[in-house]
């Protein structure tokens, strides 16, 4: 069997440092546009790897013409190669060096890795306009509270904020405008509101998600929300469950708010009151519904079927 070749750049707004693995060829530096890219793609051996790390859209322009040539591309999680290079025990950090051992960790765990494949126009605008919002969100909490101490700037303060909720509006018009505009996106986020606690938001939120990622299953969409438990035991020792938290923190926001929202309705009582038994925080519950409301969006979206309230069995 030929060797493949595991290229991995390390890329910035301006250029693409670029080490691979196996081969004791020193690194590349292009600019990171496309004459650059597309001249050194060129050069590279058929069924050579291409692997980058997600840096917001810096990354895209590679990744992009590299999968349009038909080479397979990944687009790896950041925080799993910063602990794989603590792990090969790295000294330093550069940007060579952070090139060379992606090459080598996608050389080595590219089998556990999903391949690259770019969103559709509609996905893509969704989930830009679901991320313009989460960093709006975002810097309205932060002025809360770095504007909490000034009461003499009450008017600005009230001015600014109403800007913001201004244009968090429009944001929301644009996504449900777009989710009207196409036939099978509308039909999903009709589906998936008769979810109790699921508005229009959330929706387009998991209609972007289905539509973006081919999940096996719901325990894959949970774990890729971050919302999964992560056992700590070892021999004797029975640790608590954490999250892992290993994606998005505002879509796990925007779902445990939903899930505390449907904790008050009529449709999730009985399932809410059988947790709460249970001696569970508050908090716990609420992720515990919400992994529950993933569940069941993941259903009518594989099945098409409507949503039915659940039945809890007495205890």
């Amino acid at each position: 069997m030929s060797e493949v070749n595991c290229f991995a750049a390390d890329v910035s707004k301006r250029e693409l440092v670029i080490a691979v693995y196996p081969g004791e060829v020193g690194v590349k530096r292009i600019a990171n546009q496309d004459a650059a890219i597309s001249a050194w793609l060129d050069t590279l051996p058929a069924g050579s790897v291409i692997a980058m790390e997600a840096t917001g859209t810096y990354h895209r322009r590679l990744a992009d013409l590299a999968h349009g040539r038909g080479l397979v591309v990944y687009v790896v999680n950041p925080r799993n190669v910063y602990y794989y290079v603590r792990g090969m025990g790295a000294r330093g950090k550069t940007d060579p060096s952070d090139a060379k051992l992606l090459a080598r960790y996608v050389a080595h765990e590219r089998a556990q890795l999903h391949p690259y494949v770019p969103p559709s126009a509609l996905c893509e605008r969704l989930t830009t306009l679901l991320e313009r919002r989460a960093v709006l969100v975002r810097s309205r909490q932060a002025l809360t509270q770095s504007l909490a101490e000034l009461p003499a700037l009450g008017r600005e303060k009230r001015n600014l904020f109403k800007a913001i909720a201004t244009l968090l509006s429009g944001i929301d018009r644009e996504l449900a405008a777009l989710t009207s505009s196409d036939a099978s996106t509308a039909t999903l986020v009709t589906r998936l509101k008769t979810i109790s606690g699921v508005g229009p938001l959330v929706a387009s939120l998991l209609c972007a998600l289905f539509k973006r990622f081919a999940f096996r299953h719901a325990d894959a969409l949970i774990a890729y929300l971050g919302l999964d438990p992560r056992p700590d035991e070892s021999g004797q020792h029975r640790g608590r469950r954490r999250l892992s938290k290993r994606g998005h923190p505002e879509w796990r926001r925007l779902l445990i708010a939903a899930a505390m929202s449907a904790a008050r309705t009529k449709i999730w009582r009985d399932y809410v009151t059988l947790q709460r038994a249970k001696a569970l925080p508050a908090t716990a519950v609420h992720v515990i519904l919400a992994r529950k409301m993933l569940r069941t969006a993941f259903a009518l979206f594989k099945n098409g079927q409507e949503f039915i309230p659940p039945r809890v069995r007495p205890t």
